[in-house]
């Protein structure tokens, strides 16, 4: 098993240890249920427990789904290690009587409030949250396949410049481009002082890197190749050579509806809160006070090395994500 695997499944047991209980249960079997582990001669975890235990997890992380079907044996052996030492610890806290303890007491409330923020929130998602349609996932598609460089390539004109300081340098180049049947890479090689630049795929939709004026002229034009004498400012003028039209081409909506339909629910959640929170917020009169908050003088700014500072400062979460309850070990 390799160690993303690894990684894995510590994540999820330790996510899955939030709401474990500290005492050794005692698990009666049912008839024709085969015990897994057992303390003392006691059941801990019988087959139809560790059943439920690995739905559990598959369903706080869908990648472990993929990793059973590559090697079921393997992941479930691993769980059941994971339980193992669970039931130690269990076992371990039971003795050492860890429930009296301030610091366990402290930290379970911790817990708690972290994970009865998170499941009323999703509580909340679930009962005013409207789902996504197929016929929305394809309206996005066909709004978006054109500038969503996800769903495709838009398509657009591929094309070269060179940069004039005057407008009678520009036209007197731009005729001679003309002349030579707009062959501007052997103009180049004869005059090794024509500075030609590769402007790329512009593109109505996409980003480019080009001023705003020479992308307007460049996918206005119809038929290629061809040249234009754009003037960018009063000492920069450019001619521009489209060479040739490339059409779009899109991923088959089969292929990425899936990912809109994932997008397009994220965007119904937060449309969700933007909603709703206002109509709770006058329904029970909630109210902020940030006239009581203790005023605090800001800290005198470091000075910055000339290393890379590294963005260590906390994120505030958006109103509408949930709180992420805190990862612990069972004990």
């Amino acid at each position: 098993m390799n160690r993303m695997k690894m990684f894995l499944l510590v994540s999820t047991v330790s996510v899955m240890a939030i709401s474990a209980k500290t005492e050794v249960r005692k698990e009666a079997p049912m008839p024709g249920q085969k015990v897994l582990i057992s303390i003392g001669g006691e059941p801990y975890l019988t087959e139809q427990g560790f059943e439920e235990f690995l739905e559990q997890v598959k369903e706080s992380e869908p990648q472990l789904s993929v990793y059973m079907q590559m090697d079921p044996d393997g992941i479930r052996e691993q769980l059941l290690k994971a339980k193992k030492q669970e039931a130690i610890m269990n076992a371990w806290a039971k003795k050492e009587k860890v429930t009296d303890k301030t610091t366990y007491k402290t930290r379970k409330k911790i817990g708690e409030d972290a994970l009865h923020s998170m499941l009323v929130h999703q509580e909340f998602v679930e009962a005013h949250k409207a789902e996504p349609t197929i016929t929305d996932a394809k309206k996005f598609y066909e709004e978006n396949k054109t500038k969503d460089p996800n769903l495709g390539t838009p398509g657009g004109v591929t094309a070269k410049g060179l940069k004039f300081s005057t407008d009678k340098a520009a036209v007197d180049f731009n005729a001679l481009l003309k002349k030579d049947a707009y062959n501007i890479d052997k103009l180049a090689e004869q005059d090794k002082n024509l500075d030609v630049q590769d402007l790329g795929l512009i593109s109505e939709g996409g980003f480019s890197f080009v001023d705003p004026k020479i992308k307007e002229v460049v996918v206005a034009n119809k038929t290629f190749p061809t040249s234009n004498v754009v003037k960018v400012s009063d000492n920069e003028y450019w001619v521009v050579i489209s060479l040739e039209e490339q059409k779009p081409e899109f991923e088959p909506f089969e292929q990425v509806k899936d990912a809109i339909m994932q997008q397009l629910a994220g965007q119904h959640v937060e449309a969700m809160f933007e909603r709703e929170v206002p109509k709770y917020e006058k329904e029970f009169k909630v109210k902020t006070h940030p006239e009581n908050l203790t005023k605090h003088a800001a800290a005198q700014p470091k000075p910055v090395t000339q290393h890379k500072a590294a963005d260590t400062a906390p994120k505030a979460p958006k109103a509408h994500e949930a709180p992420k309850a805190p990862h612990a070990h069972a004990v």
